[in-house]
């Protein structure tokens, strides 16, 4: 969903600076002592870093995904020209008054901005509607990972979690 491109985009800076958080954590809490008097069950230290080890992991596998998304994204709104592509920011934006500053940049009235995004989003999002069977048939050739959204999204993930390297967006 391109609402996310730029919380998904920022998020990326976030979840590395939380994996380099968490690696300085673990070096923090050193290695395990092998000569040491084995204790049944572990310690406290031992449970903290293999708590820290997994976070790591699902962070790391978070910001790969990430990663894929946002390039996805950035290829689609690539193919757009500058003042398409500067006007589904504008859209997209969370900052007050951002159609108003871009239409008195480039001087055009606010309607304008906002047709002119409504284009290129309609030009990036096509729609379609086809029986599942023909949509798999067609994305079994796109390269993975297949990002699906809309209303008909957990449709597919449900027919094609198994089949196809489909992640809901």
């Amino acid at each position: 969903r391109l609402a996310c491109y730029h919380t998904r985009r920022q998020s990326i800076q976030n979840l590395e600076a939380e994996i380099r958080r968490l690696e300085a954590a673990a070096e923090r809490l050193g290695s395990v002592r092998y000569d040491a008097v084995q204790v049944k069950g572990g310690g406290d230290r031992e449970e903290a870093l293999l708590r820290n080890i997994a976070l790591r992991d699902e962070l790391k596998q978070r910001l790969s995904d990430t990663r894929q998304w946002v390039a996805v994204m950035d290829g689609a709104l690539g193919m757009l020209g500058e003042e398409e592509r500067t006007a589904v920011e504008v859209y997209l934006s969370q900052e007050p008054y951002a159609a108003e500053t871009l239409a008195e940049r480039i001087g055009v009235e606010r309607t304008t901005v906002y047709r002119r995004a409504g284009r290129a989003l309609t030009r990036l999002t096509e729609d379609e509607a086809l029986p599942l069977t023909e949509l798999k048939k067609k994305l079994q050739d796109c390269p993975a990972p297949l990002w699906l959204c809309g209303d008909g999204a957990h449709l597919g993930l449900a027919a094609w979690g198994e089949e196809l390297p489909v992640k809901l967006a």
